[in-house]
């Protein structure tokens, strides 16, 4: 067999030699058999006849050519790796040439690759293709190269193709067979040539087989391969970007190689040249050893969490690998960390830093690595593979167990210290040798502590005191166990445990515990804003402690109170007291020997004793107890300025004192024109005071005084307003500090109720007795009354308690008076001209007193004068029928004939009494004037006229009285200034009640007034005989009530609490004038202060 391939096309060649031998004449053409076949197949590629590559065959004929030699061309469909069989089988022709050719867009010339050889009757050539196109079969004529005779006759060809070498796998990565682990793929090197000349990029490259699979970093992967026809291999893996991981080089069909990560990679199978003939079959698969699975992540972000005590499992592959494990530590916790080795030979263990760094290392020795942790955190164990052994990949297990005997359970700052309970232990450990522990107390002035340690494996413990600043108060050096220490303030202290400087190793654990004297407590405060409350008479302890301790009590002081300040001391040697005022100003102090100090008030507030340690004790610290008593009798109940002066009512005695030495107490209280005040003093503790009574705004002169000496002042009010009773010390006693009390009574018999001026003249009816008084001595009391010409009337005054008054009637038109000149109590005289006349009454020159009071009756005509109200009732004239009265020897007066045919009734002398209730009231404000009936016998008819100042007061309702009849009851008050009264009853009416009650509206400024007078009294009994009546006016003063006089009566009384309650409940507009405590609002408390005060007058 030999191989016929040439370079060139076979009928190119023959074509030149037949040339050169034509032209020689040496080209023989063989001998033409009987029946010669055409030249069916083509000469030319493109006109080839086309043969199938599944057992095709087609028949041809070397025809005769004018060159003498014929080409035959066939073409076929080729696939890249298969092995082709071109066979030709002579027929007649002795002899012929086969070739594959290339594809036309591969050139011309042979195919490379091709294998040609004979056999008897065949010519053959095996051809592998490198690409799938269409190729040519080109047959050719043969001849003889010693004659030169060119054969020509029949053949037949036929094609075999070996689909066992068909290329199923892609030449690259992005076509890759994807393989599963185990599964075997088969697979084929074909085409494949050891020849370098082959141009692969025109006739096609080598074959190499890609396949792809998952790796997973760490585990082992074992590429095996089965020989089919190949007899020879290479294996690789490369990256997904084509870089070679490993490769087998052509030897062997295996390969073992662990995943350097968790990627996709490649196994690439192609020929080698290590074997004469590559091209063949093969099966191949893939193995994976996922015991040396990298399961634990290359840095701390993604290490595997530990469970101490727990197995974990994991391998060094491949060799680089870093396994990191992530575990919470606790500062001073022994962690002992142990290896069992699988199939690695050693691992090398070392703890890393939460962030970067190495805390410890094995230097891959041992199996095992012991670590203190030196603070809470996260750590991380990094296992990799040993560098003392040759082959550190392998699998292994890992186990962490921690000594927490050694934890530290406390912190090693003030800022998260321990908190510790007095009298519990508490355990700890020095670990690691730098560690400090420190437990946090909340510390008591003043108190003493000792802090105690119990050594369980530490050797020794230095134990120290520091404050909230990291500043050391105390330290027992690293000696002994204990350690005390007096708080020298409130506030957080730390107790710190750590190691001492003097032990070698410090390591262990201990308990400590804290103990706290508290009799040394320093409880009360070291400056005035928070300084301790005393409660008078009650004992409070203290300390002096530490040493300058000052202990700060409050009081609250009233002016004039003698304060007495007992210390009783404890265990301390002495004591230094000193009374302070709010500014820190000492008031008294103590000789630091003496245990009590005395103090006086000098005005109410707040003020401070400080209790220290006296400056001639060396050692000050002790405890005391502390008592402050109150000598309220000298209290300074009363104020120093008109302003908040006491009201003070009348008849009862108020207490009051001088003290301190420069007190001075004012009373107030509502005085009325005339009225006579006596003020008595009743001395307690003093022997003496001066009392002087002033007004609001005091002129230069006195008004009364005692002038430091005597009980009683007596004195006549000259007008109607508020005064003031000043008290003050003394200046004739040395000392005037005492108790007092003071008694203001009244004599209001004496009031000025008539004005002073004829313009407000008290208007006077006939036959009525219209009480009055001189008083003050200065006084004058008007009355008017209307008088008729030539009518003749009769004055008569009865003395009370004045012994003269000076009485005069005047008639201002037309000049008339008649007077007593102060002397006699009765005129009679004859009106000279109708009109209104004017009566003034005042005091007398000849009187030792002029102060007094007395009764006016005015008569006219022949009605008989009655007698004073002290008087017992006397018969009555009985009229006759003369017409002139004739006097008779009995000594009852005889009426005088009138020209009247009916009979003038006689008044009957009685007690009644017609009062005006005198009241103040507040500008704008409304005010209740009571019309009083007292002393009223068998009273059945009853006419009077209330006279009143317009321009200061309006009328805005008038009521019905309780003495009078609901049915017979009218009034008119449509003339401004005054109101007409009529009632009558059926039966009389006896006792006392009112008989008629105006409500007011206050219009007048502050400071005016109006009188409010009664005339033209009509009153009759239930026999229709005239009575006479005592008409006393009052006064509506415009001014500001005194607190609680809720009807304005100057008066505190069970019905100014009535009114308090009224207004609580909303039945009366509200008036602060009722709130007593001054909160606000009345309430029933205010009325629970005014009927107490009403209960005490």
């Amino acid at each position: 067999m030999r191989n016929l391939a040439t370079p060139l096309s076979a009928a190119l060649t023959i074509f030149l030699v037949a040339i050169f031998l034509s032209a020689t004449g040496l080209l023989q053409l063989a001998s033409a058999p009987p029946v010669q076949a055409a030249d069916d197949h083509a000469d030319y590629r493109n006109e080839a006849t086309p043969i199938s590559t599944a057992g095709g065959q087609v028949s041809g004929n070397i025809d005769a050519s004018i060159t003498g030699i014929d080409v035959d061309y066939f073409s076929f469909q080729a696939q890249r790796g298969v092995r082709y069989t071109f066979i030709l089988d002579l027929g007649t022709v002795e002899s012929a040439n086969i070739q594959v050719v290339n594809s036309i867009t591969r050139g011309i010339g042979s195919s490379p690759g091709q294998f040609a050889y004979e056999r008897t009757g065949q010519r053959l050539v095996d051809w592998i293709a490198r690409t799938d196109e269409t190729y040519f079969i080109e047959v050719s004529a043969d001849w003889d190269y010693l004659t030169a005779q060119v054969f020509l006759g029949t053949y037949t060809l036929r094609i075999s193709a070996d689909a066992s070498l068909l290329d199923r796998h892609s030449d690259s990565r992005s076509a890759s067979t994807p393989m599963a682990f185990g599964n075997q793929y088969q697979g084929a090197i074909s085409p494949w040539t050891n020849q370098p000349d082959i141009d692969v990029g025109i006739n096609g490259g080598d074959d190499e087989d890609y396949f792809s699979f998952q790796a997973s970093r760490g585990v082992k992967y074992t590429v095996d391969a089965e020989l089919g026809t190949a007899t020879g291999l290479t294996i690789s893996v490369l990256t997904s970007v084509g870089e070679l991981e490993l490769s087998n080089d052509g030897i062997g069909i295996s390969l073992d190689w662990v995943a350097p990560a968790t990627r996709l990679y490649h196994v690439v199978v192609s020929g080698t040249s290590r074997v004469r003939e590559p091209v063949g079959t093969y099966a191949i698969k893939v193995t994976a050893d996922t015991s040396l699975v990298d399961r634990h992540a290359e840095r701390r972000e993604d290490a595997t969490a530990i469970s101490f005590g727990n197995a974990h499992q994991g391998a060094i592959s491949p060799a680089d690998d870093l396994d990191f494990f992530s575990f919470q530590t606790k500062r001073g916790v022994m962690y002992k960390i142990v290896i069992e080795p699988g199939t690695a030979e050693a691992v090398e263990i070392a703890v890393h830093k939460p962030v970067v760094g190495t805390d410890a290392s094995n230097s891959g020795i041992g199996t095992s690595l012991d670590w203190l942790a030196p603070a809470d955190g996260t750590y991380y164990i990094v296992l990799s593979a040993s560098a003392q052994v040759r082959n550190g990949v392998g699998s292994y297990t890992l186990r962490v167990v921690a000594d927490n005997s050694l934890i530290d359970r406390h912190s090693g700052s003030p800022d998260d210290a321990t908190g510790i309970n007095f009298g519990s232990a508490l355990a700890g450990a020095i670990s690691p040798a730098n560690d400090q522990d420190f437990f946090g107390f909340l510390a008591k002035r003043g108190v003493s502590y000792t802090v105690e340690s119990a050594l369980g494996t530490a050797v020794a413990v230095n134990l120290s005191i520091t404050n909230s600043d990291s500043r050391i108060e105390a330290s027992n050096g690293g000696l002994g166990s204990t350690l005390e220490w007096v708080a020298p303030n409130d506030g957080n202290y730390f107790i710190s445990v750590s190691a001492p400087s003097q032990v070698a190793n410090p390591i262990g654990t201990y308990t400590v515990k804290l103990e706290g004297n508290n009799t040394l407590l320093d409880r009360h405060s070291e400056t005035r804003n928070d300084a301790t409350p005393v409660n008078f008479g009650n004992a409070t302890a203290g300390a002096v402690s530490p040493p300058g301790d000052l202990d700060y009590f409050s009081f609250s002081a009233e002016r004039g109170v003698k304060y007495g300040i007992q210390v009783e001391l404890g265990n301390v040697k002495g004591i230094s007291i000193v009374v302070e005022d709010p500014d820190g100003a000492i008031l008294a102090a103590s000789d630091g020997i003496s245990k009590d100090l005395e103090w006086i008030a000098p005005n109410p507030g707040t003020y401070y004793i400080v209790i220290s340690a006296p400056a001639q004790l060396r050692e000050g610290i002790g405890t005391y107890t502390i008592k402050v008593e109150a000598d309220t009798s000298l209290s300074d109940r009363h104020a120093e300025t008109a302003g908040g002066a006491t009201q003070t009512g009348f008849g009862n005695a108020v207490a009051g004192a001088i003290s301190p030495i420069d007190d001075v107490d004012y009373f107030s209280f509502q005085g009325r024109r005339g009225v006579k005040y006596n003020f008595e003093l009743d001395y307690g503790t003093t022997s003496g005071v001066s009392l002087t009574v002033q007004e609001k705004d005091p002129g230069p002169d006195l008004i009364a005084s005692n002038y430091g000496e005597g009980s009683d002042v007596t004195w006549i009010s000259t007008d109607t307003e508020t005064y003031y009773v000043v008290i003050s010390r003394s200046p004739r006693l040395a000392n005037p500090i005492g108790t007092y009390s003071l008694t203001i009574r009244s004599e209001f018999n004496l009031e000025d109720r008539h004005p002073d001026i004829p313009t407000w003249a008290t208007q006077i009816g006939f036959g009525n007795a219209i009480a009055g008084a001189v008083s003050p001595a200065d006084d004058y009391d008007y009355f008017s009354f209307p008088a008729e010409r030539d009518e003749t009337y009769t004055l008569q005054v009865n003395l009370g308690t004045a012994t003269a008054v000076r009485f005069e009637v005047v008639n201002y038109a037309t000049g008339f008076s008649k007077s007593n000149y102060g002397s006699g109590t009765s005129l009679r005289w004859t009106a000279p001209a109708t009109g209104a006349y004017v009566l003034v009454i005042s005091a007398a020159d000849q009187a030792a007193d002029p102060v007094g009071t007395y009764q006016v009756v005015l008569t006219r005509g022949g009605i008989p004068i009655p007698p004073p109200l002290e008087l017992k009732p006397v018969p009555t004239a009985t009229p006759t029928p003369v017409p002139t009265a004739t006097p008779q020897p009995t000594p009852a007066p005889v009426a005088t004939p009138v020209p009247v045919a009916t009979a003038v009734p006689v008044a009957i002398p009685a007690e009644a009494i017609l009062t005006v209730e005198s009241r103040t009231a507040r500008p704008g404000t409304t005010v209740l004037v009571p019309v009083r009936l007292e002393k009223a016998g068998d009273i059945s008819r009853l006419e009077f006229i209330l006279n009143y100042n317009p321009s200061i007061v309006e009328v805005v309702n008038v009521y019905q009285g309780s003495r009078t009849s609901t049915a017979a009851f009218s009034y008119n008050a449509e003339t401004p200034g005054v109101i007409h009264f009529g009632t009558t009853a059926a039966r009389g009416v006896s006792g006392d009640g009112s008989a008629a009650v105006v409500e007011f509206r206050v219009i007048g400024p502050s400071g005016s007034s109006s009188p409010i007078t009664v005339t033209g009294s009509n009153i009759g009994d239930s026999r229709d005989r005239i009575r006479t009546i005592n008409l006393v006016p009052g006064k509506l003063a415009v001014d500001n009530p005194i607190a609680g006089d809720g009807n304005g009566d100057g008066n505190i009384t069970a019905l100014d609490a009535l009114i308090a309650l009224r207004m609580f409940v909303g039945l009366a507009e509200e008036d602060l004038v009722m709130d007593i405590n001054k909160d606000g609002h009345v309430t029933p408390d205010d009325a629970r202060q005014l009927l107490a005060m009403a209960r005490q007058g």
